[in-house]
């Protein structure tokens, strides 16, 4: 079952790997935030200049879409993060390699690995 958000109430979410819940407020679990992430589709994956990576990179965006769909449960969103995936993935093995959790190909990894899961767990965040 997914959180559900509105403006009244605030939801909480059981973290995956603890199993506490946890207050998530109502623009932090995408209720308007949806709206602002069409433009993020729209535009796109990001290139190359950025990078990969999950700190400013395509998969960082991407975790944002992923966020989305955890939020609402709208299977486009996990649609549309599973592509920036994709992209991320092809970006990491035409460029140069990086070996950090949030530059990197790692950080990309569980990015990636959390769109097959259809789970939304930013690393070491998701664990406060």
């Amino acid at each position: 079952m997914r959180p559900t958000c509105s403006p009244e109430q605030p939801s909480s979410r059981a973290n995956t790997r603890t199993g506490r819940r946890r207050p998530t407020a109502p623009t932090a679990c995408a209720c308007s935030g949806a709206t602002a992430l069409r433009g993020s589709w729209d535009a796109g994956p990001l290139g190359d200049e950025k990078g990969f990576g999950i700190c400013h990179g395509t998969a960082g965006n991407g975790y944002a879409l992923l966020r989305t769909f955890d939020c609402t449960g709208d299977e486009r969103w996990l649609e549309r993060a599973r592509a920036f995936a994709v992209h991320a993935l092809e970006q990491v093995e035409r460029m140069p390699g990086r070996y950090t959790l949030f530059t990197g190909g790692l950080g990309t990894a569980l990015f990636a690995g959390d769109c097959i899961d259809a789970q939304a767990r930013f690393p070491v965040l998701e664990d406060l």
